[in-house]
């Protein structure tokens, strides 16, 4: 160490330091080194807590998170069934004939008198008139009053014991509740009942009783019509061909003898097929709310409408991708996982879904004959890019919609059918009255018609041909070519084919269709019915309306 040196005026001064030992250079430069060794330490560290501290926390967040259903959407299923007055709900009567009434005898069609087995038919018709007429008088009441989705009560259990066990679609993956898992095992007993009362309808024709075949023509109608009390989808389009059935019937037996109906009879006739387009046009109301009941299975909730889609929900995903397997395989599991991340938000994919679905919506206002290929549903799917690919971002909506165009051309054909039969009546109110058949079909209106009603394909007045004496009543069909009530040609045996004509083809795409030979040749026939005859004049007669 320096040495002090005191100087002649007391002052006391310092001596020159002295060089430090190599021992502190030492320890001086080890201090050094371990606080630049902790700087960076504590550095990595940070950035080992951002890099995998962190996203591990979000992974476990994300794998914890879990739905939390809160609506139970079965009750606005049922709502309209619940409304419905004890004494007023016609399923207890259809569930009495159900379990006490012999079933159907089988056979391919539906039998007409003078067909093979049609005395069998008849056998089992006069054996069952006790059950056939609580069959006229349930569907005289107001409302049908099945509650599906929840316990059915023992009675119901009676005629579905299968129902009593734990055969849920989605497994355990839903939980219980889900509208997904909704059964509908009255539809098949009930079409049985409405078969029935259609051959009634033949039965009491055939004895010349145009009262009785009227009253099982209306509750065959009338039962469909209850059945859409639940507003969903498939129920929709079984009623609508149920309906169809009775409004078919009823012009097989018109165009066969117009005189077993009285005019007050044709006036019921008339009322009974008059149904509105709200009784034909397909409601999308159950599948809207069946999405928003599998995003609430499937997805978060974080209180503000948004939440993730969670493991549970991914693997139920899974689960129906992969053929409905109770087991995925590891790999099967793995891409679950994958879609928790990959998946839109809850909001985006309730947004997606109700997108859809009011298209769908708007699409049932829009006539056949306004319809292209841009406005049909497969085409919105496409513009989502939901269709064919399955995207990853979308799995709740690709696993959960299908193609709605054939719903919706389901009901143009049945409003056109009923149209023709609306017509037919006419016509035949106006021979009475007249002597004869109109020229044209506006002379129908006002008094028998508000307006002619239009061909589905083209939006012009429906045709009208005289052959042979008898009406004729078509669309131009397929091919948007008047054929003067040429039935469509079956190309591969020659023979007319009833339904060929129907085969819709956007107006886009009509010219390239026509080239390829592919496009039917030949009207839709649509009264009198295949049944009774078909015609072929070998020129128009008449007024085409």
């Amino acid at each position: 160490m320096g040495e002090s040196a005191q100087s002649d005026d007391g002052v006391v001064e310092a001596s020159p330091p002295t060089e430090p030992g190599p021992f502190v250079d030492r320890r001086e430069a080890g201090r050094r080194r371990w606080k630049k060794f902790w700087r960076v330490a504590r550095r990595v560290f940070v950035v080992l807590f951002v890099i995998v501290l962190i996203p591990t926390l979000w992974l476990t967040w994300r794998l914890t998170l879990s739905p939390s259903p809160s609506v139970d959407y079965r009750e606005q299923l049922n709502a309209a069934a619940r409304a419905v007055p004890e004494d007023q709900r016609s399923w207890p009567l259809y569930r009495e004939v159900l379990l006490e009434m012999e079933p159907l005898p089988e056979f391919e069609g539906l039998p007409h008198p003078s067909e093979d087995r049609w005395d069998e038919v008849e056998v089992y018709l006069e054996s069952q008139q006790e059950f056939i007429e609580k069959l006229r008088q349930a569907s005289r009441l107001e409302g049908f009053g099945l509650i599906l989705g929840y316990d059915y009560p023992p009675e119901d259990l009676e005629l579905w014991p299968h129902l009593a066990e734990d055969d849920l679609m989605f497994g355990n993956w839903l939980g219980e509740g889900a509208l997904w898992e909704v059964v509908l095992p009255h539809i098949q007993g009930l079409r049985d009942l409405n078969t029935a009362l259609l051959l009634d309808a033949h039965r009491a024709a055939a004895y010349g009783d145009g009262a009785t075949a009227i009253e099982d023509l209306r509750a065959a109608c009338n039962m469909a019509i209850q059945l859409r009390e639940h507003p969903i989808l498939l129920i929709d389009l079984i009623s609508n061909t149920r309906v169809l059935a009775a409004a078919s019937v009823a012009g097989e037996l018109l165009a066969k003898d117009a005189e077993l109906f009285t005019d007050e009879q044709l006036e019921s006739l008339a009322e009974m097929i008059d149904l509105p387009d709200s009784k034909y046009i397909p409601r999308f109301i159950w599948e809207r709310r069946s999405a928003y009941d599998l995003v609430q299975r499937t997805y978060s909730d974080n209180g503000k409408g948004d939440g993730r889609l969670t493991l549970k929900g991914a693997r139920a995903i899974a689960f129906v991708e992969e053929g409905w397997s109770p087991q995925p395989s590891s790999g099967e599991a793995l891409a679950g996982v994958m879609k928790m991340f990959q998946a839109a938000s809850r909001r985006e994919t309730l947004e997606v879904f109700d997108q859809l679905y009011d298209f769908a919506d708007q699409q049932t206002a829009i006539p056949l004959w306004e319809l292209d290929d841009d406005s049909m549903f497969d085409a919105e799917l496409g513009r989502f890019g939901l269709d064919p690919s399955r995207p990853l971002q979308h799995p709740v909506v690709t696993i959960s919609l299908f193609s709605l165009d054939r719903a919706l051309m389901s009901a143009q054909f049945s409003m056109g059918r009923r149209d023709a039969m609306k017509v037919a009546v006419a016509l035949e109110q106006y021979r009475r009255a007249h002597g004869d058949w109109p020229s044209s079909l506006e002379e129908l209106v006002p008094r028998l018609l508000a307006v002619v009603p239009p061909d589905r394909f083209d939006g012009e007045p429906l045709r009208y041909v005289m052959v042979d004496g008898q009406p004729v009543l078509y669309s131009v069909g397929a091919d948007r070519d008047d054929d003067g009530g040429r039935p469509a040609i079956f190309a591969e045996t020659g023979e007319p084919d009833p339904d060929a004509a129907t085969k819709w083809v956007a107006p886009s795409e009509l010219e390239a269709e026509r080239a390829s030979g592919d496009l039917p040749d030949g009207d839709w026939i649509l009264w009198p019915p295949p049944e009774v005859g078909t015609h072929a004049p070998s020129a128009p007669g008449g007024d085409s309306g």
